[in-house]
């Protein structure tokens, strides 16, 4: 009974609401990606972040994460995007 669901809602996914899903994730990858991105360049202009790298030279931790979370959400969500529908 548990997989009765999923098995009604994939017979009812078209090859056109698939296609459709896969640019939808994309583009919630790709906006995600960039909220990411800005979150990174605003904790790199906190002073805590500017304090830290004027004595150790490396930038914050959570920093460093922003960028590459935002980063690797962007380019996932560009190649869902973009990405030939299978025949």
């Amino acid at each position: 009974m548990a997989g009765l669901p999923f098995l009604i809602f994939s017979r009812m996914m078209t090859a056109t609401n698939r296609k459709n899903m896969h640019k939808i994730i994309g583009a919630v990858l790709v906006v995600l990606g960039v909220y990411l991105l800005m979150q990174g360049h605003d904790a790199a202009r906190s002073v805590n972040s500017q304090v830290k790298n004027l004595f150790t030279g490396s930038p914050d931790r959570h920093v460093t994460l922003y960028y590459l979370g935002g980063a690797v959400s962007c380019a996932v969500g560009l190649v869902e995007f973009f990405r030939p529908e299978k025949r």
